[in-house]
């Protein structure tokens, strides 16, 4: 197992609404941009530039949530077995935690270097 640096882009993308679970690998700048145009439903979708000459984005939602105390966030990501693994985490909340209840939509995007390996998502609380 190696342990693989990545960067969190998901706080520069703006409000998105992922209506199901989703699993993505983007490769090219075209096919990252029109797929978060497609799902895109606030004014204030921002699409980040990515050097995918070196890097390639990975997308990882968990669908809608009933309230803004869910998150997601990625823990590590290692090259184990020949594949990529991206370790995800889902934060729900605690009860009697102040959570404000309306539909949410976590997700997390990341950076991570261009490779050919293939990409598995581990996520534990999976239901």
């Amino acid at each position: 197992m190696r342990l693989l640096g990545w960067q969190n882009l998901t706080p520069t993308v703006g409000a998105v609404e992922f209506s199901r679970p989703e699993r993505h690998r983007f490769r090219k700048q075209r096919d990252f941009a029109n797929f978060l145009r497609h799902v895109e439903t606030g004014l204030r979708l921002r699409i980040p530039r990515v050097d995918f000459r070196r890097d390639e984005a990975l997308l990882f939602a968990v669908g809608p949530r009933s309230s803004h105390g869910y998150s997601v966030r990625v823990r590590e990501v290692r090259v184990e077995g020949g594949r990529l693994v991206v370790l995800v985490e889902e934060q729900s909340p605690q009860l009697g935690s102040p959570a404000r209840p309306g539909l949410t939509y976590p997700f997390a995007l990341i950076t991570v270097p261009r490779s050919d390996l293939p990409v598995a998502f581990e996520w534990p609380q999976e239901p």
